[in-house]
């Protein structure tokens, strides 16, 4: 699942920087990809606790990422780009969804502030391309919780 996340992300990443937009085409593709893989895995390998967990980090990530995008913090593509972030993670246990949202805050706190200091000094500075930030905490997060401790 982790390949084919990082060969998407690419490409999303790629698309979020050049356009400020995630399309619903390569966010929507991703998570029913990851889906249908968490699906084999739980009916292949008899991991249906890993499959549930993986599907309840998603849904409960892409609410708490719809909750704070109506507040006009993050688009709608990064809630849907959730999703697959929650299945990766949330293979694992249910929270690491959360850590991942909580990770991806932090990488993108130094461009946050840097535009901050930007539009201050009056240069036109573009909204925060999130999509990058979330998908390599994602990224981290999942390689993480698969390294021996």
């Amino acid at each position: 699942m982790i390949a084919v996340y990082a060969a998407y992300g690419a490409f999303l990443t790629r698309t979020d920087l050049q356009e400020r937009r995630l399309p619903d085409t390569l966010t929507l593709t991703l998570a029913a990809i990851l889906t249908g893989a968490v699906l084999a895995l739980a009916l292949t390998a008899g991991a249906g606790t890993e499959a549930i967990a993986a599907i309840s980090g998603a849904i409960g990530l892409a609410i708490l990422l719809a909750a704070i995008g109506l507040a006009g913090q993050v688009g709608f593509g990064d809630v849907k780009l959730a999703l697959s972030v929650g299945l990766l993670t949330g293979w694992h246990t249910w929270y690491l969804p959360f850590v991942a949202i909580a990770l991806a805050y932090v990488l993108a706190f130094p461009h946050a502030i840097t535009a901050a200091i930007l539009k201050s000094r009056g240069r036109d500075t573009h909204d925060l391309p999130f999509g990058p930030y979330l998908l390599a905490a994602g990224a981290v997060v999942a390689i993480a919780a698969i390294v021996p401790s």
